[in-house]
């Protein structure tokens, strides 16, 4: 008896198509699935999304994210066989055995950045410590004399 895991496929494709011009490449795809005996469960489109970084000289791409059980070994052929066409520009196969065949995949929309407030930093401006009750404690008074600096150059050049 052959195990089959569950397994889900990011595909982004180039973006120079319709979704017309996706189906007819999404169809060669599931060819290439089926040849190397996987069984697709589902196909999702997301569309048209832009990408967080350039990829093979593309900043967005078409998305599709392909369900499918298969043998462990023939992950790696497929991926293989993937690469090749010219119309992927990213293919990421992830196991997931706790994939709900009958739920859709849930993509979450990219609505742009997170409010300020949400954003990590550096810590500079007016968040971080700045707010706390009390503020921040005063600073030090500077050394007018600079007499340590002084001191530690002269050593220095005696030598």
């Amino acid at each position: 008896m052959i195990n089959y895991n569950k397994y889900e496929a990011l595909l982004i494709f180039k973006s120079n198509f319709e979704n017309e011009g996706l189906d007819g490449v999404l169809a060669k795809v599931e060819g290439d699935f089926k040849n190397n005996n996987a069984k697709i469960f589902r196909i999702d489109k997301v569309g048209r999304k832009k990408l967080a970084y350039e990829i093979q000289k593309s900043r967005e791409g078409l998305i599709a994210v392909v369900g499918f059980e298969a043998e462990g070994a023939s992950i790696k052929p497929l991926t293989a066989i993937l690469n090749l066409n010219e119309e992927l520009i990213r293919v990421v196969i992830l196991r997931n055995d706790a994939l709900d065949v009958s739920k859709p995949f849930i993509v979450t929309p990219v609505t742009g950045r997170e409010p300020r407030e949400m954003r990590g930093g550096r810590g500079g401006g007016r968040s971080g410590r700045d707010n706390r009750e009390g503020g921040r404690p005063p600073r030090r008074p500077r050394q007018e004399d600079g007499a340590e600096e002084g001191n530690f150059q002269e050593e220095a050049h005696a030598e």
